[in-house]
């Protein structure tokens, strides 16, 4: 697809040409940068790791185009074609802003390229063109991706000449999307420094997979669409400060002749707003972004910085207080706080850790909520049962996937100073690798999510909580413990991630905690059950704990 869009971009040469800009060096950068576009990683890729990533703005094409494919159910489930519209373009400008501010921001400020570019002839037109010419491919490609089923629905179901109007409608909605978002990165870069910005950056990443993925599993379990099937959206004030509504709005003036004042003031805000969003785009904000994204680039901003001495100062000694009650020697003092800095440092590791925290969540509200009735009613015969045990084991998975992540990372080759150090043996590496996840995730984590159980279900689940806690800690140390082959934490490359390693422990693990999930569900509630086996099941985590301080150099195999 990107040697027909070059070549539709060839086409405009006479018009390039009359901007100042060489045209062959313009086609040589732009064919390079869609080509690092295939080779870019994007967030909709992140766990499909190969050797060398390619065609990875095709995959993104492809999500974009079967969310497009199941948004088609909106226009079934709403009857009023502008509610329907709102819905959908409320759904596409927030998926498009996000996907502009966690996917393609790398691409703004990526300014590698200037290395190869700034010592050669060329010139500041060219390479402004040519980025802009970048832009808009990626934007064209991902749009016509996402909006296709629905201009083709339009068309045929509703008018002809709908196809028209809902190009229109997307042209104006992306102009509105680009204009907040560079409102939102210019709000960004003044209230932090750019030091942070690729880590807000990265939490936008994090947000972004969490709400696609809870967004599919819960809103077909909380929304009754038969309820809002005749919903009138233009009879709800309370939406007209949606932009979705007011590009929604055009529809019913064009398509069905509605003339009436509010939908009037809908359309013209429609038409305005981009109109005044590309004026200041050009005017005003494109001056301040373009500074900003240069002091990004640098790695300065143009105030001086202003670091927090004393929330660093508290981190560290809050890490320092936890490696004390929990580690038992240097060596694994030593690993624990490694552990620590480098899951709290890596963007990796947190783009694919950190999401495992809300998908249990979501999992356990999906699985619970199944059923007939009204939302309330399937609410009320949840907090009545024993689902609480479900969760509690569902929370197991943010453990063993922020460990199982925790051997992988981009700069695997400065591993080597484990096997240049005086350990007798690695054991106090993994151990306090996992007393860092632990402590720093895995107990705050289901501390929270205890005390929301016990809002919903009451304190007398609290034995229940203290066997689930000791039973996924026991099961864990018990699943690390039993693998013949391990890695050294951040060891190996996260490209080795799907290599198929541990597969059968790994399967045998998910099996023993659903077994002891079932055994758990049981017994719940029986405190005179559940506290004994808190205590022995602790103990055992324990045990297993001293033994994973001893492992062998024997059992460890570099990852590469």
């Amino acid at each position: 697809m990107n040697k027909v869009l070059l070549k539709i971009v060839a086409l405009f040469a006479p018009l390039w040409r009359g901007m100042g800009v060489d045209t062959g060096q313009m086609m040589a950068i732009l064919e390079a940068r869609l080509l690092m576009d295939g080779r870019r990683v994007s967030v909709f890729g992140q766990n499909r790791q190969t050797a060398e990533p390619k065609r990875q703005d095709l995959l993104g094409m492809a999500v974009f185009f079967f969310i497009g494919l199941f948004m088609l159910t909106l226009f079934d489930a709403f009857r009023q074609p502008a509610t329907a519209l709102t819905v959908y373009f409320t759904i596409w400008m927030f998926m498009l802003a996000m996907t502009l501010i966690s996917d393609f921001t790398e691409v703004l400020i990526d300014v590698r390229d200037n290395l190869i570019i700034l010592p050669r002839p060329i010139s500041d037109r060219t390479v402004a063109i040519t980025r802009l010419l970048h832009i808009g491919i990626y934007l064209f490609k991902i749009t016509l991706a996402y909006v296709i089923p629905a201009l083709i629905f339009t068309s045929i179901a509703w008018w002809p000449l709908g196809g028209l109007v809902f190009i229109l409608q997307v042209f104006l909605s992306e102009i509105i999307v680009i204009f907040f978002v560079n409102l939102t990165y210019l709000f960004i870069l003044r209230i932090t420094s750019p030091k942070r910005f690729r880590e807000i950056i990265s939490w936008f990443q994090i947000a972004f997979s969490v709400i696609v993925l809870s967004s599919y599993y819960l809103l077909p379990q909380i929304l009754d669409f038969t309820e809002l099937k005749n919903l009138d959206i233009l009879d709800i004030p309370a939406s007209y400060f949606l932009p979705s509504t007011w590009v929604a709005s055009l529809w019913p003036i064009i398509g069905q002749g509605q003339w009436n004042a509010n939908v009037l003031m809908l359309g013209a805000l429609a038409f305005v707003t981009p109109l005044v969003a590309v004026f200041l785009i050009s005017e005003v904000l494109a001056k301040h972004f373009n500074r900003k994204m240069m002091a990004l680039a640098e790695g300065s901003s143009s105030e001086p910085e202003k670091d927090n001495k004393a929330v660093v100062s508290a981190h560290k000694n809050y890490r320092a207080l936890i490696a004390g009650l929990v580690t038992r020697t240097p060596a694994e003092r030593a690993g624990f706080e490694w552990a620590w800095a480098m899951t709290t440092r890596s963007r990796d590791y947190k783009l694919k850790s950190y999401p495992s925290m809300a998908f249990a969540v979501v999992l356990f509200f999906y699985y619970s909520l199944q059923g007939s009735g009204s939302l309330q009613d399937r609410w009320a015969e949840m907090s009545a049962g024993k689902w609480h045990v479900l969760l509690i084991y569902l929370c197991w998975m943010t453990l063993t996937t922020m460990l199982y992540n925790s051997v992988y990372t981009n700069k695997h080759k400065a591993a080597w100073i484990f096997h240049a150090s005086p350990l007798k043996h690695p054991g106090p590496l993994f151990s306090g690798t996992f007393l860092a996840i632990l402590t720093g995730y895995y107990t705050p984590f289901f501390l929270v999510i205890g005390i929301g159980m016990m809002f919903i279900w009451g304190i007398g689940i609290l034995p229940d909580l203290l066997l689930g806690y000791s039973n996924t800690v026991f099961l864990t140390l018990l699943g690390q413990l039993m693998s013949s082959k391990r890695l050294l934490p951040f060891s190996s490359n996260w490209t080795n991630q799907r290599k198929g390693t541990n597969l059968f422990i790994a399967m045998f693990s998910m099996l023993l905690v659903g077994i002891v999930g079932v055994l758990h569900y049981f017994i719940a509630g029986k405190i005179w059950i559940t506290l004994p086996l808190a205590v022995i099941f602790g103990f055992g985590s324990w045990a297993l704990l001293r033994s994973y301080r001893q492992v062998k150099w024997q059992s460890v195999f570099s990852g590469g």
